[in-house]
């Protein structure tokens, strides 16, 4: 029973380091599944905007960036730096300020290939289509 108990233990322990090793060496994961970094060159449907830019940050799951419009006099045609950003699994979520002050939501999803982000904006009263194609890596 001894012999037994011994070798249970030094199994035991020779496991538990082996998670322990495994638990500390683990990179942070990129929780979107997604690389989002690059240049977008986005449209929109129902939406006065002619077209959007945006350009992400992505460092693990952490996203910085900024937007611009062009078309948009409520909204404003300047470059704008992203807020609030959330990098769900295969989503991006954000929001952003126009020159009045009023804030522009957006929620996207990235296809699995990278390439594009889907989804839609909200601004005002109103929501409308949002797509983006990846313009640059």
């Amino acid at each position: 029973m001894n012999r037994w108990l011994t070798r249970f233990t030094v199994v035991l322990s020779i496991a538990l380091s082996g998670v322990a090793y495994a638990q500390t060496t683990t990179p942070p994961d990129n929780t979107s599944g997604a690389n989002l970094s690059g240049q977008w060159k986005g449209e929109c449907n129902r939406c006065s905007a002619r077209s959007f830019s945006l350009v992400l940050v992505q460092a693990g799951s952490e996203v910085t960036g900024t937007i611009k419009t062009e078309g948009t006099p409520t909204f404003g045609d300047s470059v704008k730096p992203i807020a609030n950003v959330r990098v769900p699994p295969g989503k991006l979520l954000f929001e952003a300020k126009g020159d009045a002050g009023d804030v522009f939501y957006v929620e996207l999803s990235a296809s699995s290939d990278d390439k594009t982000l889907n989804g839609t904006g909200w601004y005002r009263n109103g929501n409308f289509g949002l797509w983006f194609t990846r313009a640059s890596p």
